[in-house]
């Protein structure tokens, strides 16, 4: 296996043996690299939009994982090239098979990002290339959690990238899930997730929430959310 000169590290072994657990205790990790990976990224425009991803990915039937990052590029006479795009190939390249979820950040206005993804957003949601992408490699999954962040701010977004796919073009008006999460206490993080789990059990099956809202849920009980 070749591996990919875009790896932060690997390991094995998930904390509870839970690996969407382990994700939610990482994101104050993934936003830092993904910060770091935005110095990495490169437009030839005037006005460039910079993006750094960090992704959790795992080898699904094992406790293998890995950490990667991307950055995007935009030569002025080639195709762009999204970090998420570079994040996903790079876990391939890992021999990952399922990436559980990543983090991205940018530095964009309102308008910026509504320019791009027709979604006025605070963050930086993925672009329809960053969909076309999603479906190609086999790495990535409907419930793929993506949280989005700023370089200047502590809001953070968090959906799938199925639900930021119907933010795009099905439906427009549904609310972003989006918190102000301060400095982001994974700890803290992971105690909301295990809690929110252990209730569970006294839902009936039908109404038990998957691990990925489980993630999304606890993100949101972070701090307030803001709508």
């Amino acid at each position: 296996m070749p591996g990919s000169n875009l790896l932060i590290r690997r390991g094995e072994g998930f904390p509870e043996g839970d690996p969407f657990r382990m994700y939610l205790s990482l994101l104050p990790d993934l936003r830092t690299y993904a910060r770091e990976a935005v110095k990495e990224a490169y437009s030839y425009r005037p006005e460039p939009v910079e993006v750094g991803s960090a992704a959790f990915s795992i080898v699904e039937g094992s406790e293998i994982w890995a950490l990667t990052y991307g950055y995007n590029t935009k030569a002025e006479h080639d195709e762009k090239s999204c970090a998420e795009k570079k994040d996903l190939e790079a876990a391939e390249d890992e021999g990952m098979t399922r990436t559980i979820g990543m983090f991205n950040v940018s530095d964009n206005t309102i308008e910026q990002n509504r320019s791009i993804t027709d979604i006025p957003s605070l963050n930086l949601p993925p672009c329809s290339v960053c969909h076309g992408d999603f479906r190609a490699h086999p790495v990535a999954r409907p419930e793929m959690l993506i949280a989005t962040g700023g370089l200047k701010h502590d809001t953070v977004q968090i959906n799938t990238a199925e639900r930021f796919l119907r933010l795009q073009t099905e439906e427009p008006d549904l609310v972003l899930y989006e918190s102000y999460v301060g400095g982001l206490d994974g700890e803290r993080l992971v105690r909301a997730y295990d809690r929110l789990k252990s209730q569970q059990k006294f839902s009936p099956e039908v109404k038990r929430l998957e691990p990925h809202q489980l993630v999304i849920t606890a993100v949101l009980s972070h701090r307030d959310l803001i709508v």
